[in-house]
């Protein structure tokens, strides 16, 4: 039989628990240059993977949906919300080979500041930050926010902000809302490695804190409505936060313009 802990070894062991938790590596939100230029690595990576192999995987096809209900046309403007280093950009450029397209990416600053010097080579891919989208002209033939709108500081104003440039179709996907009846904010942590698209991780794999900001369901369908028509919505995923969360869903919709 073993002999029970000392209340002085519990204590130690708790307070080593503490300084190694304490002491893990982490960045902080999507501003972080670590982050930043991870992700750029990663989707550059998977650009050139694409040049070769020519196949998409099964999340690359999650935004393609969007594109192909859009129908794009040569000349076509697409507004990627939340789009990273143009990640979705190169998988449409696997459908549409032969289109000339104009593409714009609204990311945070530090992305979009370094994304742009990273694919300076891509004259029909354009990055900028969110401020700068009410100097946009409204023809755009599709929107599309991919995991995106959950992590500004107030989804319901973005939303706004981009259905009011009048974009033809909406695409919204991976986008958590509540059906109680205020904001929620929720800690997320996740692995370094789990940002960007499919390619291996370089370096130490670092923790990633960051905000969801988790909206009601029913405030944002009205402001999807007023001035889009939902033709399809799709529940994708049942409490994505895990059960501490239960009246959270993971919602999709396409969208076209009244």
């Amino acid at each position: 039989m073993s002999k029970r802990s000392s209340p002085k070894r519990v204590l130690k062991a708790v307070l080593k628990k503490l300084r190694f938790q304490a002491a893990r590596p982490h960045v902080s939100g999507y501003e972080n240059r670590v982050l930043v230029n991870e992700v750029i690595r990663k989707t550059l990576l998977r650009r050139e993977e694409l040049h070769l192999q020519k196949h998409i995987n099964l999340p690359e096809l999650r935004s393609l949906v969007g594109f192909m209900v859009a129908n794009l046309k040569e000349g076509s403007r697409v507004l990627d919300f939340g789009g990273g280093a143009g990640t979705h950009f190169d998988s449409l450029q696997q459908l549409y080979p032969e289109k000339s397209l104009e593409y714009f990416v609204i990311e945070t600053e530090m992305m979009s500041l370094l994304a742009a010097k990273a694919r300076s080579g891509d004259t029909n891919l354009h990055f900028m930050s969110f401020n700068l989208l009410p100097d946009f002209q409204p023809n755009f033939q599709v929107l599309i926010a991919n995991s995106s709108l959950q992590y500004v500081e107030k989804p319901l104003n973005a939303l706004s902000t981009l259905v009011d440039l009048f974009p033809e179709y909406v695409y919204i996907t991976r986008c958590p809302l509540t059906q109680g009846k205020y904001q929620l904010c929720i800690n997320q942590i996740s692995k370094l490695s789990d940002n960007g698209p499919s390619a291996k991780s370089e370096g130490q794999d670092v923790e990633v804190k960051y905000t969801a900001n988790v909206v009601p369901y029913k405030d944002f369908k009205e402001l999807l409505q007023k001035k889009h028509k939902i033709l399809l919505e799709i529940k994708e995923e049942r409490a994505p936060f895990g059960n501490e969360y239960p009246d959270i869903d993971s919602w999709g919709f396409i969208c076209k313009v009244n």
